[in-house]
């Protein structure tokens, strides 16, 4: 099984692709914190309630 010469491919197209979604996650996540404190800031600098 070794000797097939694309034997790694299989391994480095799952890392890959578990980099690129872990990735995703993560900027989605940050994105999602940086806007919900800038809302925050919005909201207290204009006096009105953050609606959810």
């Amino acid at each position: 099984m070794n000797s097939d010469p694309f034997f790694g491919y299989i391994p480095a197209a799952y890392l890959v692709a578990f980099i690129v979604i872990t990735t995703m996650i993560v900027a989605t996540l940050v994105d999602y914190r940086t806007l919900k404190r800038m809302l925050s800031r919005l909201s207290a600098r204009t006096g009105r309630p953050v609606e959810h």
